[in-house]
């Protein structure tokens, strides 16, 4: 947090954006207190668009290698994810309840939108999913190298994917050509 990485994401759509609030707040949101302090926050300061972005690591494609070689370990790494990844669910009905707005990111592979309450997300009216390559975006290895990792945002509202749904590596000039 604290870097603006959507405003910028955004500037580089040619897209206005307004002043950025990113709160790094060092707190862990699979701790129950944790949760429900930050939804007294949210519901208190009437938040406009919540950002999310929980951890894909059992639910992305390598996980489904994992799940067959390492089922323990995954499953672990799955009961932990899961409490994030509901929590997220949780937020964005919450949002809805108060007509407020959430996006959330994950790799398009991932199949966190099936576990519980995601479903229930899924199945309101304002829902809206849009796709696009991180690597038009600016993703880079730490060696320097294109991330061309095709992406899904779920969001409330399609004003918030607008500006890089369908976007595929190529699309940009100058950035990633999948080489």
């Amino acid at each position: 947090g604290g870097q603006a990485r959507t405003s910028i994401i955004l500037a580089k759509c040619r897209v206005k954006v307004g002043r950025n609030f990113d709160s790094c707040t060092g707190s862990d949101l699979t701790e129950l207190s944790e949760q429900k302090a930050f939804l007294r926050y949210r519901a208190a300061r009437r938040v406009r668009v919540v950002f999310m972005s929980p951890i894909c690591g059992p639910f992305g494609s390598w996980s489904y290698m994992n799940r067959q070689l390492y089922p323990a370990t995954w499953t672990e790494s799955l009961e932990y994810a899961l409490k994030l990844s509901t929590f997220c669910a949780v937020v964005a009905l919450a949002q809805y309840d108060d007509d407020l707005d959430w996006l959330n990111e994950q790799p398009t592979s991932s199949d966190m939108y099936v576990y519980d309450p995601w479903p229930k997300v899924r199945q309101h009216p304002r829902t809206v999913v849009g796709n696009f390559h991180m690597c038009q975006m600016g993703a880079k290895t730490a060696e320097g190298g294109h991330v061309n990792k095709p992406t899904s945002l779920w969001a409330s509202d399609y004003d918030l994917v607008y500006y890089v749904d369908g976007i595929k590596c190529g699309d940009i000039p100058g950035a990633c050509t999948g080489k």
